[in-house]
């Protein structure tokens, strides 16, 4: 489940929100932190992602280009 939403950020641009609940990358099952960081190690800053979610019982598809992080 996200938790946080960076102002600006990857995820706040491509519409995502907290207690959105990320069910897979790009076709790959997301089921843990673990599952969503290996994806996106895979991935680089420039990449586009398409990212499923769960959000008030409905699935979603948001199309996410990834950035260098913003909270670091």
């Amino acid at each position: 489940m996200i938790s946080e939403i960076i102002k600006g950020g990857s995820a706040d641009q491509a519409g995502l929100q907290t207690n959105d609940i990320i069910t897979a990358i790009d076709d790959t099952n997301v089921s843990s932190y673990a599952d969503l960081s290996k994806v996106l190690d895979s991935k680089v800053v420039g990449d586009k992602v398409n990212v499923s979610v769960v959000r008030n019982e409905k699935v979603m598809q948001f199309e996410v280009v990834l950035q260098q992080s913003l909270s670091n």
